[in-house]
């Protein structure tokens, strides 16, 4: 019958001009993608002489959200257009390309196509309002995006888009390094001792209506950027006092994440991975945590604008794709 989920997918296209739509043109594997259109409902009640009160019931404008998930790899590149910084392009003279993020002042806005199984939406418009990378050594490693929107349609998809096998980074692909605020990341790995990882960043987004007599949005405008990261630490390494130490003493850090690192890009050497730069300080310290029978600590680290690094937050994705958004 029609209807069933496994009939939907998502696929998306890089808008010339904010909110103007345009044809997909690269098919994308989130895991149970959903995109929202909402109104508020306004009900009007008015003294009549009645208990019967409710004479009418009005809808506000449009809100259009929803939230994408799909495993870490070099997947990742357009979330990043929509939610970290726009208009990056790779570097690299050869198959290897590194891909650099960090949080810009404009972001590329996407069309996205979503069929749900019953009937296929179009979505124009579209940022990320926040990006969330979070995952266990055990487990898997995730990006959770929540996405804004100007305006939603039901239309038809865009047809003939290329598939491909998407790459996965599991959990257990993954390292940590932690050196002193201001230095190059990734100079000191820091062994048996990562568990866990939640890393968030938040846009501020905020939707602006116009008098323009219509439900849509008029624009989107970008706030303030916050970046925060929950590490789980194995609690008996020196490491974990180390950094206990370092967040009693307000002592900065960078804490490089590091994933994948494994495949390699064409006849190698070189591997495709993706590195996650947090500068920042330790701001609380949890001592209670347990897993498998041992102790665990969680320490998040409130991410500080690092002047010698010049950013807050940066995502490096080392791969052979050569352009974003095909």
């Amino acid at each position: 019958m029609a209807g069933e989920t496994w009939r939907g997918l998502v696929q998306f296209g890089k808008e010339v001009a904010y909110g103007t739509p345009v044809a997909a043109t690269r098919r994308m594997y989130f895991r149970d993608p959903k995109l929202t259109r909402e109104r508020e409902p306004r009900i009007h009640k008015f003294l009549t002489a009645s208990r019967q009160t409710t004479r009418n019931l009005s809808l506000g404008p449009t809100r259009v959200g929803g939230t994408l998930v799909l495993p870490m790899s070099a997947e990742i590149l357009e979330l990043l257009e929509i939610g970290l910084k726009g208009g990056v392009t790779g570097q690299g003279a050869g198959a290897t390309k590194t891909w650099t993020y960090t949080p810009g002042d404009t972001l590329d806005s996407a069309t996205v196509e979503w069929h749900d199984g019953a009937r296929a939406w179009q979505a124009a418009g579209v940022y990320a309002d926040s990006l969330k990378i979070a995952g266990s050594i055990a487990g898997e490693n995730l990006l959770t995006g929540e996405v804004f929107g100007k305006a939603m349609i039901p239309n038809a998809h865009t047809g003939g888009l290329t598939d491909r096998v998407p790459a996965v980074f599991e959990g257990w692909e993954s390292k940590m390094y932690i050196d002193a605020f201001g230095a190059a990341p990734g100079g000191t790995n820091v062994a048996n001792t990562l568990l866990s990882w939640d890393v968030s960043l938040k846009n501020n987004l905020k939707r602006k209506y116009f008098g323009d007599n219509t439900l849509n949005a008029g624009a989107m405008s970008i706030g303030e950027v916050e970046v925060e990261a929950k590490i789980g630490f194995e609690a008996s390494p020196a490491a974990a006092l180390t950094e206990y130490n370092n967040w009693d003493a307000a002592t900065k850090r960078i804490v490089r994440l590091e994933f994948g690192n494994n495949a390699l890009i064409g006849a190698g050497p070189d591997t495709e991975k993706i590195t996650v730069d947090i500068p920042g300080a330790w701001k609380l310290v949890d001592l209670g945590g347990e897993d498998e029978g041992t102790r665990t600590y969680e320490l998040t680290l409130h991410a500080v604008y690092d002047p010698t690094n010049t950013y807050m937050l940066q995502v490096i994705v080392t791969t052979a794709r050569t352009t974003v958004f095909a």
